[in-house]
């Protein structure tokens, strides 16, 4: 019996001086802040930015255009004096990198001549001040105010993708995130309906998110209103949430999976958070001109395969 028992003080030992160490060495999440390497590039003052849209039916054609004055607050190699610096928009899931000081830049008329990508700073001029601008396509909507009154009451047709803005005591924004049927439902008819979901009836879901604030707080998923009636289950056809100090209430009645739409929806909308403004949000990145910078266009690959050479990250509000 006194191995074991010598065995047990030995583990409580070691669980202590683990929980011990654990206290001594763990970095607040306060200092964590702090030990984040604060981004070389600066903003001076707020920037600018300009959006555009066009519906191309199904997809949005978008202009993005940032006015802005950077200052470069990090230091240079040795024996380097400068360096060009490539800007990076990035908004509705899509990213581009900029053109610099493209006057003529125009996305329904393109014209061809802007041709800039980078701009320079140096030791002895670290600032820039102009303009960064893009064209760029995404299946995401503009931020759309609710068409009806009053305000906070909406019933109609959205498309997947599409955002709607209600307001009553604070404003909510209702985006429908997919429209699409279930793999699951296709199975339960038969090898045929997987395969060409032509050939069969499934039940067509409608997923929704709803922003009254931050963070972004998802809906559930849910399926068009004569289903339930079946079935008895209505919860799966409207749904009743309580956030940001308010209510949001969605049923769902009609729903389309071939055409990507909620043919109709009942939402309604009451209280909200004062505070909360929905904007649209541009993403600008800044990142030294470097082969590795050259060879990836998208955030996400530049930020896995170039992290070392982001020289800041931006979010900027939209008018």
């Amino acid at each position: 019996m006194e191995f074991p028992l010598q065995k047990m003080v030995f583990l409580i030992v070691a669980v202590a001086i683990v929980f011990i160490v654990f206290a001594i060495f763990r970095v607040p999440a306060e200092a964590e802040e702090e030990l984040k390497p604060s981004p070389a590039m600066k903003l001076l003052g707020e920037p600018a930015a300009r959006l555009r849209s066009r519906d191309l039916g199904g997809l949005y054609d978008y202009q993005v255009e940032l006015s802005a004055a950077v200052t470069y607050a990090g230091d240079f190699k040795e024996g380097e004096h400068a360096m060009n610096v490539v800007a990076l928009l990035s908004f509705k899931d899509a990213d581009t990198k900029a053109f610099v000081d493209c006057a003529s830049l125009d996305c329904a008329a393109p014209t061809g001549v802007c041709s800039r990508t980078t701009f320079s700073i140096s030791r002895d001029n670290p600032s820039f001040t102009g303009t960064f601008g893009t064209c760029m396509h995404s299946k995401w909507a503009p931020l759309r105010q609710n068409p009806q009154t009053p305000a906070s009451r909406f019933t109609g047709e959205m498309k997947a993708y599409e955002s709607l803005v209600l307001s009553d005591v604070g404003k909510f924004v209702i985006t429908a995130t997919a429209v699409k049927d279930s793999v699951v439902d296709r199975y339960k008819v038969g090898p045929s309906c997987v395969l060409a979901k032509s050939t069969c009836s499934v039940p067509c879901y409608v997923s929704f998110s709803v922003a009254c604030g931050d963070p972004v707080n998802a809906a559930p998923t849910l399926k068009a209103y004569p289903l339930c009636d079946a079935d008895k289950d209505y919860e799966k056809c409207e749904r009743d949430l309580k956030l940001c100090n308010g209510r949001v209430h969605i049923k769902l009645n009609e729903a389309n999976c071939d055409e990507a739409k909620a043919k109709n929806v009942e939402i309604s909308v009451t209280g909200g958070a004062t505070a909360y403004e929905p904007k649209e949000t541009v993403l600008v990145s800044f990142w030294k001109s470097t082969a590795c910078v050259g060879n990836f266009g998208a955030f996400n690959d530049l930020r896995v395969h170039c992290g070392e050479d982001n020289l800041g990250t931006f979010e900027i509000k939209a008018p």
